[in-house]
């Protein structure tokens, strides 16, 4: 805000005559290209610490997952039970969820949903 007052009071005064036009059209090119240079890096790194937190985030889920999907495997007898089981905890863990940090594409498949389509063509 302070930015924007004193470069308003430099132009008014450039106005009045008190200052070279000129030289104050220069000081606020000036200005304004460091300006957007550093809003443009405050994005990049607002940007980068949400892409990381996003992949903390999954790693962390992954490392929990993987730590109880032992306990899935010797859970159940049943064959059919297991594999539903297992199906689901291995979607847990490999599966990219939506953690808030970064916006997902709605509509894309996932690797576990396309393999299941190819061996369902196999089968056929």
């Amino acid at each position: 805000m302070w930015f924007l007052v004193k470069t308003l009071s430099q132009l008014t005064d450039a106005l009045r005559g008190i200052e070279d036009p000129k030289y104050m059209l220069q000081i606020f090119l000036a200005k304004i290209l460091l300006l957007s240079f550093f809003s443009v890096v405050f994005y990049q790194i607002a940007r980068n610490y949400n892409a990381n937190m996003h992949l903390y985030t999954l790693n962390k889920h992954r490392e929990n997952s993987l730590r109880a999907f032992q306990t899935f495997v010797t859970s159940t007898d049943d064959p059919q039970t297991k594999d539903t089981v297992l199906t689901q905890a291995t979607k847990a863990i490999f599966e990219a969820g939506n953690t808030g940090y970064v916006s997902s594409k709605e509509g894309s498949s996932s690797a576990l949903e396309t393999v299941k389509i190819i061996d369902q063509f196999k089968r056929d």
